[in-house]
């Protein structure tokens, strides 16, 4: 793991006790390169129920705000996807749960989240649109004021113990 994707710590304990001392996002962000790692050495079948609904929360935040829903989907981010809605529920987001309901919809139900079904599903869902059938909740994600990363990180704490990283 490099050292500049954890600068608050290894373990997601470590990284909590920085709250008050570092942004919430930065935590967050440090607890997220924590699971990937995890996932990236044991699997993704090994990220507890806790575990799945940070990283999905973490991959919303990222790549919608780098590229919208359709780069959430499309993304690795996209594995987390039917995780994503329960997720923001279980962190106590309204608007942002209604927003990714919404998205949730558009995308469907496929059989595989696997990185090329989901990109296949994409190309046919955006076939010969200028507009991606995202945008209006994108602008209003961008627009969402709640605080989701401070949702998480809360979150994280109340179940540390649902946490093995």
């Amino acid at each position: 793991m490099m050292k500049e994707l954890v600068p608050y710590g290894t373990t997601v304990g470590d990284v909590l006790r920085h709250r008050g001392k570092a942004e919430d996002w930065e935590l967050l962000s440090n607890i997220a390169a924590i699971l990937m790692d995890k996932e990236d050495k044991k699997g993704l079948e090994t990220l507890t129920g806790t575990e799945r609904y940070v990283c999905a929360i973490h991959g919303m935040t990222m790549q919608v705000n780098n590229g919208g829903f359709y780069q959430f989907f499309y993304n690795s981010s996209g594995q987390f996807a039917y995780d994503l809605v329960s997720a923001l529920e279980a962190v106590g987001s309204t608007e942002f749960k209604s927003l990714a309901q919404k998205a949730l919809d558009i995308f469907g139900e496929i059989a595989s989240l696997d990185e090329s079904s989901m990109q296949e599903h994409l190309d046919i869902l955006t076939e010969d649109d200028e507009l991606q059938p995202w945008d209006d909740i994108d602008d209003q994600y961008y627009e969402c004021g709640e605080q989701i990363e401070s949702l998480t990180i809360e979150y994280v704490g109340d179940h540390l113990d649902d946490i093995d990283a």
